[in-house]
């Protein structure tokens, strides 16, 4: 869907002509905002803006400015520029629970595919700019329109509904531009025809507020599931494998004609019954046969989904055995296992989720964005809106991150004690951590509830001499070499 011509222009001669997916959007009433709130207003833009950041790099496409409310960003196929928008709007509805409708910040977004210059710099100019923009005017709050070509092209991939608006007139377009409304709220998948039944096409959690500091991780992992059937998010318990994986599945939602579904092993203690589990979590009933697993494969052996199994660290067996079936007999799903270990199939590409990036001094904070310092001041502001990061207070944060080794859990735990006990106690006590870090949200997994109970979660999955390895290696504080761990280890009863 790429056209490229060299394009010799005196100004720049490396410019191109492209044929491009447009994304263009604003926010609705955004001066009204600005004069209720300002502040405030530019806090929820900021939001606003990393959620599409975050959209628009999983679904291949690139941000091209983001001058005061507007967004404007480029894609390679315009089924990933419709996939990015309806997941913007879905993450930011989320967000806006309880927050009033007259304070809510909705964005108008339009899309069109057509002929732009592409200059060096990556800014992009012509007609299919300008039509855009009046797609976007066209569009309600919080909602999404596209041009014919559009409509035409992505109509059967992403079996949306679409409402026909009639021919649009723009200015210097010689003809008309026929437009159409995407018939898909925020939070939904496409609105039925009027008498039509709503399918249901996911149970995936609602997203929970932002993802701090994953927009890079979001685009790699969305790639990895273009590539490979199988991806298995692999990272040590409390790092955030399951928030992104949930988002990274919202995000993807519109390409699966038959959804995303998360299936949640954390609580399963007996593996034999992760079957039933992942046939309850797709709404598929099992009984009819002797051979439940056949059942299953053939439920689901023309369905077009993506499945993601969270937590399979302590049922590893039982979830590549499931997992490898289903691979074998059912060509259109595709998985997405989140656990402390790899399943070790030989179809897993592994996904290795690395703590959030945390500053070495305050002097780089300037320069670029920092995940842990992001999850760390929303988590404090969540309690107290007053803080803010300031020549006294950012210093202590970053120390605090550090030490903290960028794990987000432990990060969430010490934020949300700072207003009770000032930034400093804190800091001064985050040595004695398994007393401090404690009062995790209590809508979230009891082993999260406090940093010794996830890491007693991790530690039961350990056989005994692997708890001894763990324990001895306890001697060491900031890390060590192999050589160190092997001094410490090697009594010749261990294998090395």
């Amino acid at each position: 869907m790429i056209r490229e011509n060299a394009r010799m222009n005196t100004a720049d001669p490396d410019a191109r002509d492209r044929l491009l997916a447009i994304l263009l959007a604003d926010v609705q009433g955004y001066s009204r905002l600005m004069a209720l709130d300002d502040k405030a207003t530019v806090v929820a833009l900021d939001a606003g803006r990393a959620v599409f950041r975050e959209q628009i790099a999983s679904h291949g496409g690139r941000v091209v400015d983001m001058a005061g409310d507007s967004v404007l960003a480029v894609f390679e196929t315009a089924a990933g520029a419709l996939s990015a928008a309806l997941g913007v709007q879905r993450q930011l509805s989320s967000c806006d629970a309880g927050v009033s409708e007259s304070d809510r910040m909705r964005f108008r977004i339009g899309i069109h595919v057509g002929d732009v210059i592409e200059k060096s710099d990556g800014t992009v100019y012509g007609h299919g700019v300008n039509i855009a923009a009046r797609l976007q005017g066209l569009a309600d709050a919080g909602g999404i329109v596209v041009s014919e070509t559009v409509q035409g092209i992505v109509a059967q991939r992403l079996r949306l509904a679409f409402e026909a608006m009639g021919p649009q007139h723009v200015k210097n377009i010689v003809l008309p531009v026929q437009a159409y409304r995407v018939r898909s709220g925020a939070g939904d998948t496409a609105s039925p025809e009027p008498g039509a039944s709503r399918r249901l096409v996911t149970n995936l959690p609602e997203q929970l507020g932002l993802l701090y500091g994953r927009t890079d991780d979001m685009a790699s992992l969305a790639r990895a599931l273009t590539d490979h059937r199988l991806v298995t998010l692999v990272g040590t318990g409390g790092i955030g494998k399951s928030r992104l994986a949930r988002a990274c599945a919202h995000a993807l939602l519109p390409q699966y004609a038959d959804g995303a579904w998360m299936v949640e092993l954390a609580g399963l203690s007996v593996p034999a019954r992760m079957l039933n589990a992942v046939a309850n979590a797709l709404g598929i009933t099992l009984g009819g046969s002797n051979d439940e697993m056949a059942e299953l494969l053939a439920q689901l052996s023309t369905r077009s989904l993506l499945l993601v199994i969270d937590n399979c660290e302590h049922v590893l067996d039982e979830a590549g055995r499931i997992a490898r079936l289903i691979l074998q007999r059912c060509p259109y799903v595709r998985l997405l296992a989140t656990s402390q270990a790899p399943l070790s199939l030989g179809d897993e590409q592994q996904f290795r989720l690395a703590p959030l990036s945390v500053p070495a001094s305050a002097e780089e904070v300037a320069a670029r964005a920092f995940g842990a310092l992001d999850l760390f001041r929303a988590r404090v502001r969540a309690v107290d809106a007053r803080f803010e990061f300031d020549d006294t207070s950012l210093p202590l944060v970053i120390d605090i991150c550090r030490r903290l080794d960028g794990l987000p859990l432990a990060i969430e735990l010490a934020a949300v004690r700072v207003p009770h006990l000032g930034l400093t106690t804190v800091r001064d006590r985050i040595d004695e951590r398994f007393k401090l870090l404690t009062g995790g949200s209590k809508t979230g997994a009891s082993r999260h509830q406090t940093l010794r109970a996830a890491l007693e979660w991790s530690h039961a999955l350990l056989n005994e001499p692997e708890q001894q390895v763990f324990r001895r290696l306890g001697v060491f504080a900031g890390g060590f070499t192999m050589k160190m761990a092997q001094a410490a280890l090697g009594d010749g009863h261990l294998d090395e």
